[in-house]
C-alpha cells in the first residue's frame, strides 16, 4: 500500500493541491493563509521545491481580509517556467494600505494597488516592496516566504498613554463644565447630570 505521505509529500490541505495547481500554469495567482508560508511540516518541503522552479511573488494582505476568521491572507504568486533567480516580496500587512467601507470587508486603497502592480512588474521601492535571491530565501528560517521576514514596514497606528488620555478627558470635562455655566433651564442640568454619570464610570 503506498502511504498517504508518498501520495501528497507535500501535505493535504486544499492550499497545497491549489499551489501544485497553480505551478503547473503559465502563471497562477493563490490566495493562501500565512500558515502555508512558514509552518516548519511538510509545506516547508514544498516551498523548498517551488521556490527557485515556480515562485514570482509573496503580498502580504491587511489583517482581517478574511473578515471573522482571525486568519491573515497572502497572495502567492507562481509561474510553470519561472524565469528569474529571485522573488519579489510585498509586505501591504499593515491596515494603513486597506479602507473599510462596511463592517464586514477590507478593500487595498488604489494607492497600495498601483505600488503593489509596479512592484510585480520590476519598480521595486525597497520600503514595501523587495527582491530576494532564490538562495536567501531557502536559507532562511523555514524557507520562509512571508513577506515580513524580508521587509519590516512601519505600522501607522499611534499608541497613546493613559495619562494623555485622561489630561484630555478632563479638558473636555471642563470644556463642558463651562458651557454649563452659560447655560440655562433642563438643558443645563441634563448636561451636569451627564457628565456626573460619565465621571462615575471612569472611577
Amino acid at each position: 500500500n503506498v502511504s498517504d505521505s508518498q501520495k501528497s509529500p507535500y501535505g493535504r490541505r486544499s492550499e497545497v493541491y491549489s499551489l501544485l495547481r497553480g505551478a503547473d500554469a503559465k502563471r497562477a495567482v493563490v490566495l493562501v493563509p500565512s500558515v502555508i508560508l512558514t509552518s516548519a511540516d511538510s509545506l516547508k518541503k514544498l516551498r523548498e521545491s517551488f521556490t527557485a522552479t515556480h515562485l514570482v511573488a509573496v503580498i502580504a494582505l491587511p489583517p482581517l481580509w478574511a473578515p471573522y476568521t482571525g486568519i491573515n491572507m497572502n497572495i502567492v504568486v507562481l509561474e510553470k517556467e519561472k524565469k528569474s533567480n529571485d522573488v519579489i516580496f510585498i509586505n501591504t500587512s499593515d491596515n494603513s494600505f486597506a479602507v473599510r467601507p462596511d463592517k464586514k470587508s477590507y478593500m487595498l486603497k488604489e494607492d497600495t494597488i498601483s505600488k503593489i502592480m509596479d512592484a510585480l512588474e520590476g519598480n521595486i521601492d525597497n520600503v514595501i516592496s523587495k527582491r530576494v535571491k532564490d538562495d536567501d530565501v531557502l536559507k532562511s528560517e523555514s524557507v520562509s516566504w512571508a513577506p515580513q521576514h524580508y521587509i519590516k514596514t512601519e505600522s501607522k497606528v499611534e499608541f497613546r498613554s493613559i495619562a494623555e488620555i485622561d489630561k484630555e478627558l478632563k479638558l473636555v470635562n471642563e470644556q463642558l463644565r463651562q458651557y454649563i455655566k452659560f447655560s440655562d433651564g433642563d438643558e443645563s442640568k441634563k448636561f451636569e447630570d451627564a457628565i456626573t454619570h460619565y465621571n462615575e464610570h471612569l472611577m
